[in-house]
């Protein structure tokens, strides 16, 4: 009888991990796709202060 329960519980369970993450995905797609358009510009920043950086060390030495 426990086993039995055990059993059910565990395909219940099963099928609420796949469904967990289904959605999941699902939100990191989303997510992805929104911050594509902000991550590019942070990149193009992130690439000029990296360039301009040991310049700026420089002058404050």
């Amino acid at each position: 009888m426990l086993s039995a329960v055990l059993i059910i519980n565990y395909k219940k369970i099963n099928k609420m991990k796949y469904i967990f993450f289904a959605i999941a995905f699902i939100f990191w797609c989303v997510i992805t796709v929104l911050s594509i358009p902000l991550i590019i510009p942070m990149l193009i920043l992130l690439e000029t202060n990296w360039f301009d950086f040991p310049e700026k060390l420089l002058d404050k030495c």
